[in-house]
């Protein structure tokens, strides 16, 4: 048995069972030079001194990060362009304005994604 399977999210159970209750592996591989525009947990979470926030474009694009702090304030704001395929942009702490709850949103001219990060010192 074989077919194709697009991941959204990284929650999937490692098997399926067809209608006669037998049950299958499932192997999720993406195709080689196969993008798709997503944006990552930065890691560490939480972090203390600097966090890479990775991210994924299908196109080259023009990358830019807004970090938030829980007002919705804008703290930081970076761009710049990035190839297709994976990338990654360091965050500083000392950029931000201390300890407690950031949102990180990535924006590019057709996608927009927003995740949370926590600074501890």
């Amino acid at each position: 048995m074989r077919c194709l399977l697009s991941q959204k999210n990284q929650l999937l159970a490692s098997e399926i069972v067809d209608n006669s209750f037998s049950t299958h592996s499932i192997i999720v591989e993406k195709q080689k030079g196969e993008f798709e525009n997503v944006l990552y947990q930065n890691i560490p979470n939480p972090f203390s001194g600097l966090t890479s926030i990775d991210f994924e474009l299908s196109k080259t694009s023009t990358v830019r990060i807004n970090v938030f702090d829980p007002g919705g304030r804008l703290v930081l704001s970076r761009s710049g362009d990035y190839p297709k395929g994976r990338s990654s942009m360091i965050i500083r702490s000392d950029d931000l304005k201390g300890n407690g709850i950031y949102y990180y949103q990535m924006e590019t001219e057709t996608f927009s994604s927003t995740r949370k990060m926590i600074v501890i010192e």
